[in-house]
């Protein structure tokens, strides 16, 4: 009897506990902060205009391409909370920048701020134009090299390393000294060193979802992929698998 009594006694608590517990969340507000693939980004944010779409790169990233009907909120600025604050907080908010990371970061403060549902895009803008989706590009950006150029490009040496890069790109900056030195050192190859804001049509060709990125073609076919930074002794003997 006495056994019965402890396992009623059990399950009356473990049902008050749980009752109590959901009591709690119904009462409080909880914020929506989550993190989006580009097609279900896509899906939220494409033709929707009762939300705000920010992107929070800097003026000159914005101008090489962003999203339709994005507004460009430079997250490092200096007026980055003034701007913020006189956003509509009962409006849903999708977030980009370049790869996902400032965007997490300003995605976080809005939520502090008490926005009620905010939402970042995964992967960033490399993402999305790797994924085939469409850019609004200023006036006079990215005109710069076409595919059948950088056809040219890597075909015109017995080998061709490129580096995709952008001025704004903190890595890129670490890797580019890397790469030129072991083409001098070497004298193997023709280093292309290639501005990703200025080759829309071959980033989007390559389906580019990050950089730095380094390409290797011998006889005018690709060998050879990477992302990120590389070490110099193995870039090199990188290259001399192919010589």
């Amino acid at each position: 009897m006495k056994k019965y009594y402890f396992i009623l006694v059990f399950v009356l608590g473990f049902v008050a506990c749980n009752n109590g517990n959901a009591s709690q969340d119904n009462g409080t507000t909880q914020s929506i902060n989550e993190n989006l693939d580009v097609n279900q980004f896509a899906e939220k944010v494409v033709g929707n205009s009762g939300i705000h779409l920010l992107d929070v790169r800097t003026e000159e990233e914005y101008a090489s391409g962003h999203l339709e009907n994005a507004q460009n909120i430079n997250i490092n600025g200096a007026s980055f909370a003034d701007e913020v604050a006189k956003l509509d907080k009962n409006k849903p908010v999708y977030l980009y920048c370049l790869s996902g990371a400032r965007s997490a970061k300003a995605a976080s403060y809005l939520s502090q701020q008490g926005f009620k549902e905010v939402y970042n895009l995964k992967g960033g803008i490399i993402a999305w134009k790797g994924a085939e989706k469409p850019v609004t590009q200023e006036s006079n950006a990215n005109k710069g090299l076409n595919l059948a150029d950088y056809n040219k490009l890597v075909s015109a040496d017995k080998m061709v390393l490129v580096d995709f890069y952008a001025p704004w790109c903190g890595p890129c900056k670490i890797l580019s000294p890397i790469v030129k030195e072991v083409e001098t050192e070497m004298g193997t190859f023709k280093l292309q060193k290639i501005n990703y804001d200025e080759a829309g049509e071959v980033v989007s060709h390559l389906k580019i979802a990050a950089i730095p990125l380094l390409v290797l073609y011998k006889e005018g076919k690709e060998v050879w992929k990477h992302n990120g930074t590389i070490e110099k002794a193995e870039l090199k003997k990188i290259i001399q698998q192919y010589q």
